[in-house]
């Protein structure tokens, strides 16, 4: 799946041993971004996504809309809240597409990457740890609970 959205670079931390991708064939899915437009808690993310008849996608759902829809993630970030792992100092990491947008890996002073060797690539996959909440530049792939 991560092969199918052709990304200049991917974490190596998203794979199998930290996230369940499952998934065989095709499926039709509509994935719906949901946008706050002011800083928001995590929390409060899943609370007005369940309010509005949504669940976080995973990040097999998140890695399908990546690879249909190349260019979404560089006009902003798309985090799928739907797939997390407890990573270093107990945060919740959770996948991501974003643009490259420097060379330090922070973006925001909330996006921490595990990663490194980015270079010059533009489309990434990668994680992003929050222990609070997110600027009103990224985005949430959510699902309908009728899917």
């Amino acid at each position: 799946m991560i092969q199918a959205g052709q990304y200049d670079y991917h974490n190596t931390f998203v794979r199998d041993e930290k996230f369940e991708i499952e998934g065989q064939g095709k499926s039709e899915i509509e994935v719906v971004l949901f946008h706050h437009n002011d800083f928001i808690e995590i929390a409060d993310v899943l609370l007005e996504l369940e309010r509005s008849g949504l669940r976080p996608a995973t990040v097999a759902e998140l890695l399908a809309f990546g690879a249909t829809y190349m260019v979404e993630q560089l006009e902003f970030s798309i985090v799928a809240l739907g797939s997390s792992f407890i990573g270093i100092f107990q945060n919740p990491y959770y996948p991501l597409l974003e643009k490259w947008n420097g060379p330090t890996g922070i973006q925001f002073g909330y996006h921490h990457s595990l990663s490194s060797k980015k270079g010059d690539a533009e489309r990434f996959l990668d994680l992003c740890a929050w222990s609070g909440g997110c600027e009103p530049s990224y985005r949430f792939a959510a699902i309908s609970f009728d899917s």
